[in-house]
């Protein structure tokens, strides 16, 4: 059976056209009839990486999770929007009201008459099915829930090269404990691997992407808005995420939880069916990847001349993050993100120990104040351009 995917074309966020496009996105997809029961809890998962206005395109945007939130509303279930921040903040009641806010869910959700998930509470699960992690620290309220509804924001990510609807379900993880799992996960396959791991754990019922204005370049903070124009959903959420990548004009069999899919057989490129608008009319050809992004990314690949020259040339091969001096406030974000304490704060700056970075990017993802850039050596310029 082909793998569904529904491609509705919305150009801006007004509130009309969005909610046009979810329900054209439900029809595609057969609608809700036989996923949503009467009275049934949605935890209806957006992506909350910090505390970021709208137009910044770092978060689902408010109008996106206002018309699903209002259609499954409508259809009978008691939804719930929540999400568990990045890895420099704490999953703790006063910054979540500090994350809704900034997000505009609080309008949002009082609008469309739902609930905004302020349960702290953690459970650990038993994940006996996974090919990488056997068990995990999850959000309570997420597993609590009937059944789980994912909306992810398209945006590049400087490590996995995509965020989308695989990743998004890496947000059921408390705040603090993701950069547990950049210390022990630090390739960018065995990290792949955890995300599909924690996705087939989750399983969420439906899976949306707001593609409407994206984050392209060195996302999925410190990246640009880029306006592609569209919402996809699908009940496969790796088919979602290849159907991402086809309209962003990437091949999806450069990432690494795409082929992790394929060989769990989780998804056949090759049966997908595009319905709605299709592709090539959608196409953005001048989307903009990370730095990071080709062959090897940096040295956190498993290409085979990196096991050689990791350990010589580590720091003269790897794009690594560098401090803006003049702009760095000092706040101390990066240090509390920072999976191997490899930052620390010196008058009032912020200071990188590159012996012990791993180039998780953490700290270039958090960032509030864009003070933090990836740098390319000389030498690594060179080597890129040999090997491409």
């Amino acid at each position: 059976m082909k793998d569904a995917v529904s491609l509705t074309q919305c150009l801006d966020y007004e509130r009309k056209n969005v909610v046009r496009a979810v329900e054209n996105s439900i029809t595609n997809l057969g609608g809700l009839d036989a996923i949503i029961r009467k009275d049934m809890r949605v935890f209806l998962k957006v992506n909350l990486l910090r505390a970021a206005k709208p137009e910044e395109a770092t978060t689902t945007h408010p109008e996106v999770v206002y018309a699903l939130a209002k259609t499954l509303k409508d259809k009978g279930a008691r939804v719930v929007i929540g999400d568990s921040p990045g890895t420099g903040t704490p999953y703790k009641e006063n910054a979540l009201r500090k994350l809704y806010g900034k997000c505009g869910l609080i309008d949002a959700a009082g609008d469309a008459g739902v609930e905004l998930n302020y349960d702290t509470s953690v459970v650990t699960v038993s994940c006996r099915e996974g090919r990488l992690i056997k068990q995990f620290n999850a959000i309570k309220p997420a597993l609590d829930a009937d059944l789980l509804v994912s909306l992810a924001k398209g945006k590049t990510h400087s490590f996995t090269g995509i965020t989308c609807a695989v990743k998004n379900l890496f947000g059921i993880v408390p705040g603090f404990e993701k950069a547990g799992y950049h210390f022990k996960l630090q390739t960018i396959d065995r990290f792949s691997k955890m995300l599909v791991d924690i996705c087939e754990y989750v399983k969420p019922e439906l899976s949306f992407i707001d593609a409407i204005v994206c984050m392209e370049g060195n996302g999925p903070s410190a990246g640009k808005p880029k306006s592609v124009g569209a919402l996809i959903a699908s009940r496969n959420p790796h088919a979602a995420d290849a159907v991402f990548c086809d309209v962003i004009g990437i091949d999806s069999r450069t990432l690494p939880t795409i082929n992790e899919a394929v060989l769990r057989s989780l998804l056949n490129l090759e049966d997908i069916a595009v319905l709605g608008e299709k592709i090539a009319d959608m196409r953005v050809n001048d989307f903009k990847m990370p730095e990071t992004f080709g062959t090897g990314d940096g040295l956190m690949g498993e290409g085979l001349v990196q096991p050689i020259v990791r350990p010589l040339f580590k720091n003269a091969f790897a794009v690594r993050p560098s401090i803006l001096k003049k702009e760095c406030k000092g706040c101390g974000i990066c240090v509390k993100s920072c999976p191997v304490n490899a930052i620390r704060l010196k008058d009032k700056a912020a200071v990188i120990d590159y012996n012990k970075c791993i180039r998780c990017y953490c700290c270039h993802e958090m960032c509030p104040h864009h003070s933090i850039e990836l740098s390319k050596s000389v030498i690594y310029k060179i080597w890129k351009y040999a090997i491409d």
